[in-house]
């Protein structure tokens, strides 16, 4: 399995990847999400 971090100042594109990843990338975690990396 990978783990994945999605930074994005936008959370709509978070989500939206997330869910695509759920969908399409089931071999993926996201391991975690944040806004910036400050």
């Amino acid at each position: 399995m990978l783990k994945a971090i999605i930074i994005d100042d936008e959370e709509d594109a978070i989500a939206s990847l997330k869910i695509l990843l759920d969908e399409f990338c089931e071999e993926v975690e996201v391991a975690g999400t944040a806004a910036n990396i400050m």
